[in-house]
């Protein structure tokens, strides 16, 4: 599989998350979310700066690297908005999240009882 392709499944399951949905075929009916963002001109992505090789800063350039940070990247592409990165973790994610300090979480997160309670999740492609 090439890279845009790639990246163009992994962004509409992002997408669906985004807006609040448990599956891409749903997307077209929850635009809330994607409407702040668009509204605001941007989008606000949580990470865990310190998740090596999923999302982590480089200490000698400070900037954020990592395969999450790339597919904040190429999804911003795709709606057309400058991606904002806002530093989270897993102990502060669901107040990140539904505190509304991001848009959405990329950073290799576990479904666990506790985050499905209060957060909504995407589901693999097939």
């Amino acid at each position: 599989m090439n890279n845009s392709r790639t990246f163009g499944a992994l962004g509409v399951t992002v997408l669906a998350w985004l807006l609040g949905m448990s599956s891409p075929p749903a997307v077209a009916s929850d635009t809330g979310r994607l409407a702040a963002m668009t509204a605001a001109r941007e989008m606000r992505v949580c990470v865990w700066p310190d998740y090596y090789g999923i999302s982590h800063r480089n200490r000698k350039t400070l900037e954020l690297e990592g395969i999450d940070v790339d597919l904040a990247r190429e999804l911003g592409k795709d709606l057309g908005l400058p991606v904002k990165f806002v530093d989270s973790s897993f102990a502060t994610l669901i107040n990140d999240v539904t505190a509304e300090r991001c848009d959405i979480a990329m950073f290799a997160i576990g479904i666990t009882p506790a985050r499905a309670d209060k957060l909504r999740f995407t589901s693999p492609q097939k």
